[in-house]
């Protein structure tokens, strides 16, 4: 599940549930924080674990936490596999041969991408 923060308010143009491609346009960012500038925050977290009952009993000193995080890695200019970090600039990049590593063919071909 991916969480994004910083769209301006009503410029989401994905539904809940719906697969995202690459290129596909999610919203417009705005201004956002104390520094005025544009920022997006993404968090990628999976299910760990379906067992709900298990989670009941559960109090602070015990609970465990049914979801786990991913720490993406992205593509930019300055380095084809880097982790981004807080207050530093990144210039965007693109290659289709790593987009489409994880597609199937039906996916590739319905973005048209070859």
């Amino acid at each position: 599940m991916a969480t994004y923060r910083g769209f301006k308010k009503g410029s989401i143009t994905v539904k809940v549930g719906q697969t995202v491609f690459p290129y596909t346009k999610v919203g417009l960012n705005t201004k956002s924080g104390s520094n005025g500038m544009y920022n997006i925050s993404l968090l990628l977290t999976y299910l760990k674990s379906n067992d709900l009952e298990s989670s009941k009993n559960q109090n602070l000193q015990n609970s465990k936490s049914l979801y786990g995080f991913v720490n993406p890695h992205f593509y930019t200019l300055e380095n084809g596999n880097l982790i981004l970090e807080n207050n530093k600039f990144y210039t965007s990049a693109k290659k289709p041969e790593i987009v489409q590593l994880e597609m199937t063919k039906k996916e590739i071909k319905n973005m048209g991408v070859r």
